[in-house]
């Protein structure tokens, strides 16, 4: 079976379609636009469809993105003929009309198909100005039609090469991931289709690649509005790790004063070594990044399927403390001994005292802590004015990486 993206058919009159013909159906067609001369008798109908249907399987989406931004405009004549007609579109940009395509009808007069195609150079909301001309090239009918690009991600690819918000059709392959690195998004798609691709907030190498000394990114707002959806999409929200902390702190190079000299007169050893200095702290790790958010609304319910991967960056680990400062050296020894004769005194050397003990190293300092790790979320509200995603939740499911 296959999924049908096709534009209703319209009814284009030479007057008007009757208001009370509740069978012809709404087209993204803009109205006829009339010109004098034209036989009151002739009318057309017109289709607009992917020149391929994507099997509901996916077993031919690499066809079908192939072509993904062509559209087949077929040009039906009814009660009457076009034989020796034509028809002839202009892209239309600001009001400057850039390349052409044009088509004939067929031998009997009552069909023409053109093949309305966006390049990759072309800008992504363009417009075709068409004209239906009968066999002596006067113009008949007018109408225009607005057509939105479609993008296909194969491959690991950067948010901003899609270069739009609002697109006809994204395809997310097999092997691809859309990556935003961190930008919030607001896309709004009419067809999204996902052969189980990826969304992310960063690739999981990013998010091992934060420069050193800087917190980790959070991952920002993944935020999709689709009408219709079809296959298996995996969003992984990741914040990136916190980069590593560099600074190591150094011992204190200055050892402690020395101790107290002797004095013989108190005490002929040297005094006590001063304590060392302290130890320098350590540095703090840096924060991991939030993973980030999901906002996904899918308008009309299908067998879509989202799996949501949470992985908040991780902190780094924070620098451990300096070795303390070295304690003084103990004072020097004192020695005399004093020998009298009368009013006079002599000083002579004598045993020296002990020279005074080492001084206690410093304390230690304090080690710096591990960066913190972000909070981990996304909204999933069901019912009510904020509700922000729909579909076939059954098939949803999330786990951390």
């Amino acid at each position: 079976m296959k999924t049908e993206f096709l534009i209703p058919s319209l009814c284009l009159l030479m007057t008007a379609c009757s208001p009370s013909d509740k069978s012809a159906p709404q087209s993204n067609l803009n109205p006829l636009t009339q010109d004098s001369g034209q036989e009151a008798s002739q009318f057309i109908v017109m289709d607009l469809g992917r020149p391929v249907s994507l099997d509901e399987r996916l077993n031919n989406i690499h066809e079908f993105s192939e072509r993904i931004n062509e559209t087949n405009l077929r040009i039906n004549a009814v009660n009457g003929t076009l034989k020796g007609g034509s028809v002839i579109c202009f892209k239309e940009l600001s009001g400057t009309l850039l390349d052409s395509t044009s088509g004939s009808f067929d031998a009997s007069g009552t069909t023409a198909v053109l093949n309305l195609k966006l390049n990759p150079s072309d800008k992504n909301n363009l417009r075709f100005d068409c004209s239906v001309l009968n066999s002596t090239k006067s113009t008949i009918h007018r109408f225009s039609h607005n057509m939105l690009k479609s993008f296909v991600v194969d491959r690991v690819m950067n948010i901003n090469e899609l270069a739009a918000v609002d697109m006809d059709t994204l395809v997310i392959m097999n092997k691809g991931e859309l990556v935003t690195e961190g930008q919030s998004i607001d896309l709004r798609i009419k067809t999204l289709v996902s052969d189980a691709g990826e969304i992310s907030t960063f690739t999981y190498r990013q998010t091992q690649e934060t420069p050193d000394q800087m917190d980790g990114r959070s991952g920002g707002l993944i935020k999709i509005k689709a009408i219709d959806s079809i296959g298996t999409l995996r969003i992984n929200l990741r914040g990136t790790n916190g980069g590593k902390q560099t600074f190591i702190p150094q011992r204190p190079e200055r050892r402690a004063e020395r101790g107290q000299a002797g004095n013989c007169r108190i005490s002929c050893d040297g005094g006590v070594g001063p304590k060392g200095h302290p130890a320098v702290n350590g540095r703090n790790g840096y924060m991991g990044g939030d993973s980030g958010y999901a906002m996904i609304s899918l308008e009309n319910k299908s067998d879509f399927e989202i799996i949501f991967n949470y992985a908040p960056g991780k902190g780094s680990a924070g620098t451990k403390a300096s070795l303390p400062g070295l304690g003084g050296f103990g004072g020097a020894a004192d020695s005399y001994i004093e020998t009298g004769s009368g009013d006079r005194y002599t000083v002579v050397a004598g045993q020296p005292g002990g020279e005074g003990p080492l001084g206690d190293a410093g304390m230690d300092g304090i080690n710096g802590n591990d960066g913190e790790v972000m909070t981990s979320s996304y909204k999933h509200v069901e019912h009510g004015v904020e509700e922000i995603i729909r579909g076939s939740w059954t098939n949803t499911r999330g786990y951390n990486e």
